[in-house]
């Protein structure tokens, strides 16, 4: 029977290891009393060698540093990442800080410290890590700050929910001042806690707040950011914070994925199943969000924007949503010029 061989036609895809081309793959699985080591010495052996010590930094480091060759090392993000980073850039080719969120094979079979550091090790030398980003820079310590104020903002809203309760208890007001007027002793010295800790929350608050006003005017990244509408200090502060090196989005359209403002679609069979929304910063999308509220309640050209998109037919919730991404964008386009917002007419495309 003669064969007949059919030329198939469609889209190629090419997949690049970005971790290839090292001579030695170190994973370590850290934690306070005991460390892992995995490592494969590439290219001629691609055994995995595993240890386990007592941690130590020190060790960790002398290691590194008996290698031949180029070196790259992995380790899960936690709370001693980026301490870890820090103190062994200098030691190896490249330190990887993965998403333990993605390693999924970790969570298969029996699990033990050396068992994880080599299933690390496998997905490093196969290239199927998705990395956190860590820097040595001074925006990336942006990101304490803004961690430490995002946690105090939340328990002030805390606080001050638990007055209103409280308060609402006895058929009182949250704008009550006169705290005598609640019958119960219970309640006058819990709301005279709670007044106290609002009271300190405010004074802290406003202490970062100085804080970042004063780096606002040192900075000129942060001088460009606060030059977008809708971009105040502490949005100018959290985006730089969070961002930190803008280069490390290959396009506006990763970059707008990361701010949570598009989804992914989920296709397969040639067929659409929808959208879901992936993993992103919920500091960033907050931001941009807000933004696009103080745009619209303002008299500004993306306010006059926003009337023109609900004149077309789109509804509220889109064109704020529009409004979010369009911001986002000029983030990004400043980030990367390093060149501050300038007024021009604007385009936006919106989904109904």
């Amino acid at each position: 029977m003669k064969l007949i061989k059919k030329q198939l036609t469609g889209k190629s895809y090419s997949v690049v290891n970005k971790y290839a081309g090292y001579d030695n793959y170190l994973a370590v699985d850290w934690s306070q009393s005991t460390m892992a080591i995995a490592m494969i010495r590439a290219p001629y052996e691609k055994r995995i060698r595993v240890t386990e010590h007592p941690s130590s930094l020190k060790q960790l480091q002398q290691l590194l540093k008996s290698l031949s060759g180029k070196t790259i090392i992995v380790l899960e993000e936690s709370s001693p990442a980026h301490w870890l980073f820090v103190n062994l850039y200098d030691y190896a080719a490249k330190v990887v800080i993965c998403d333990p969120y993605q390693n999924r094979l970790l969570t298969q079979g029996p699990k033990t410290d050396p068992i994880d550091a080599q299933k690390l090790c496998t997905l490093l030398y196969n290239g199927m890590l998705k990395e956190t980003y860590h820097a040595k820079t001074e925006e990336f310590e942006l990101r304490k700050h803004i961690s430490a104020y995002t946690d105090l903002v939340k328990r002030g809203v805390k606080l001050q929910n638990q007055k209103k309760a409280f308060l609402g208890q006895d058929g009182l007001s949250k704008k009550t001042r006169n705290l005598s007027k609640a019958d119960k002793v219970s309640t006058r010295f819990i709301l005279d806690q709670l007044e106290t800790n609002i009271q300190l929350y405010q004074k802290q608050k406003e202490e970062y707040e100085e804080l970042f006003k004063g780096l606002c005017k040192k900075n000129k990244t942060l001088k460009n950011l606060m030059s977008i509408p809708g971009i105040g200090i502490i949005g100018a502060v959290s985006i730089l914070g969070i961002v930190v090196d803008v280069m490390r989005f290959d396009s506006v359209g990763r970059f707008l994925a990361y701010a949570g403002l598009v989804c992914h679609i989920m296709q397969s069979g040639g067929k659409t199943y929808g959208r879901r929304r992936g993993r992103y910063s919920r500091v960033l999308k907050q931001v941009f969000k807000v933004a696009a509220m103080t745009c619209i309640t303002t008299e500004n050209e993306l306010s006059a924007l926003y009337k023109h998109l609900l004149g077309r037919g789109v509804s509220p919730h889109n064109a704020r949503h529009a409004i979010a991404r369009y911001v986002a964008r000029v983030t990004f386009g400043i980030l990367k010029t390093g060149k501050p917002y300038t007024s021009k007419k604007t385009e936006v495309k919106v989904k109904k």
